[in-house]
């Protein structure tokens, strides 16, 4: 069983034809980027914690009167 995003699940799909061995994968990641599935475990948790992360930058933003540049990582992906 592998628990992980494109790169987990690109790694066991060469060792399966390599080895002749199957494997389930269950997409959890924050990229939402396995194809055929809609939506990954993790990208919402990521999402609810960037969001709540906003909400304290703006505020302190808005209390000193500064602008705050923000970068998060991951991707969403469209298929």
């Amino acid at each position: 069983m592998v628990l992980g995003g494109d790169g987990s699940f690109r790694a066991m799909e060469k060792y399966s034809s390599e080895f002749d061995i199957n494997f389930v994968g269950v997409p959890s990641t924050i990229d939402n980027d396995i194809y055929g599935t809609e939506y990954c475990l993790g990208v919402d948790t990521a999402l609810n914690v960037i969001r709540d992360a906003l909400d304290k930058i703006r505020d302190t933003a808005s209390s000193f009167n500064r602008a705050f540049i923000v970068e998060v990582m991951g991707r969403i992906v469209a298929f």
